[in-house]
């Protein structure tokens, strides 16, 4: 974690001390934001890893996994709303029709085919 905080300091132009509190910074938002990469990101640093790449595949995977079940599960929500789509779709057609009727002023109460 030393030569990270080295990397940081020299790249930012910023003291040792700073590098570490935006470091620490940083830790905190990606957990915050997404718990499973700040894990993975606080065992990195813990371990002391020289390079980013073994994060980089684990979040890659990770988010790789997310972003199928996501799919997934738009998937199930679309097949179950097709049905109740259908629905409502025939209902604003029968509702429409009969609202355009009124206004024609057939008022005589068409039986659906």
């Amino acid at each position: 974690m030393q030569d990270l905080l080295k990397r940081i300091s020299e790249k930012a132009g910023i003291t040792a001390t700073q590098a570490e509190s935006a470091l620490e910074a940083v830790k905190g938002y990606v957990s915050e934001k997404v718990p499973a990469v700040g894990s993975m990101l606080e065992g990195w640093l813990q371990q002391g890893a020289e390079t980013g790449k073994e994060l980089g595949a684990e979040a890659k995977e990770m988010l790789d996994k997310a972003g199928d079940n996501a799919e997934e599960m738009l998937g199930d929500v679309k097949e179950k709303l097709a049905p109740i789509a259908d629905k409502v779709e025939d209902a604003l057609k029968s509702f429409g029709s009969k609202i355009g009727d009124l206004l024609d002023g057939d008022d005589t109460p068409k039986k659906e085919a």
